[in-house]
């Protein structure tokens, strides 16, 4: 009635359908993660992505993925941070710097003369600097 070609079908076809269910389970708890990070950072999540995925043994067989994430600090730029999940469990996060809107609101724009013997048009140049001034001693 069974042969093998047939146990080894069904076989294939239960390994894929179970790691297609684990992958999709992965897929959910990284955008959890990321949520959650946004949330805590204050940062608007924007999408998630996997961008690699293998399969690993160390600390037990499982499956290895890399989650990059979009956000934005102060709803104008968009900058990608990284996930790195190894079965359901989160391993490791990478956010680069970015921009907050306490930094835009503290941005000063003083100008200052270039020098006396300047063209009109080009005697005004502009230092801009973020957060506290720096004190002069």
């Amino acid at each position: 009635m069974f042969d093998l070609w047939n146990i080894l079908i069904l076989l294939g076809l239960f390994i894929f359908a179970a790691s297609f269910w684990n992958w999709r389970r992965q897929d959910e708890q990284a955008r959890l993660h990321a949520l959650a990070l946004c949330k805590h950072h204050k940062l608007q999540f924007l999408d998630i992505a996997r961008i690699k995925g293998f399969p690993t043994l160390t600390g037990g067989p499982g499956w290895q993925a890399t989650f990059q994430f979009g956000f934005s600090s102060d709803g104008e730029s968009r900058y990608e941070g990284t996930l790195l999940m190894r079965n359901l469990r989160l391993v490791d996060v990478e956010l680069p710097v970015y921009r907050t809107a306490q930094d835009i609101d503290s941005e000063a724009v003083e100008p200052s003369e270039k020098s006396s013997n300047s063209k009109p048009n080009d005697d005004v140049i502009y230092s801009v600097s973020f957060g506290d001034k720096p004190r002069l001693h």
